[in-house]
């Protein structure tokens, strides 16, 4: 009977790890299937940390990535502020996957100086107060509301206006807002 009882045990142990091996083997074989996401445009780079988190960036919690679901697919969609190949520009862009393929939008271009300037923010669906955009409006209030009805990304300069980019549907493009600071 302890013969039945000990072979029993080794042979739980033994597919125990025959189990754990196979569950790591499939994970590793996965990785360059699921885990690699987008590859960002030719001509861009992610920055580097020191680049990322340079100065008040990190004092301040600047994020300079953000997600949420921006053309109202239901897809997590990204937004980036990125580095030219070359280091002369930072960019804001905006990946999106209509139809389960990556699309790229350049949606900002400005002079890079080694250490990222803008910050991101996403707002979710709500109402919130913008800049008037037309003569009229302006003649009644510099500020008007807006609702949104999908997750929005804020554009920003630290203690300064900022952009907000919506996702317009019918013309497939972002629509640019400006926001007081």
């Amino acid at each position: 009977m302890l013969f039945r009882a000990a072979a029993a045990a080794r042979l739980i142990v033994a597919l125990a790890a025959m189990r754990a091996t196979v569950c790591i083997l499939l994970s590793v074989l996965a990785v360059p299937a699921f885990g690699s996401g987008p590859t960002l445009p030719k001509g861009w780079r992610m920055p580097t940390d020191a680049e990322a988190n340079g100065g008040v960036r990190k004092e301040h919690g600047i994020e300079s990535l953000v997600h949420g679901d921006w053309d109202g697919d239901g897809l997590v969609d990204g937004a980036m502020l990125v580095v030219s190949d070359d280091g002369k520009i930072e960019g804001l862009l905006v990946v999106t996957f209509p139809r389960g393929k990556e699309k790229w939008f350049v949606l900002e271009r400005g002079d890079f100086d080694g250490s990222l300037f803008m910050g991101l923010e996403k707002y979710g669906p709500g109402t919130y107060e913008v800049l008037c955009d037309t003569e009229s409006e302006c003649a009644r209030s510099p500020t008007k509301s807006v609702t949104f009805v999908r997750d929005t990304i804020v554009y920003y300069r630290p203690a300064s206006a900022s952009l907000i980019f919506s996702w317009n549907p019918e013309r497939r493009i972002f629509d640019r807002i400006w926001e007081s600071d």
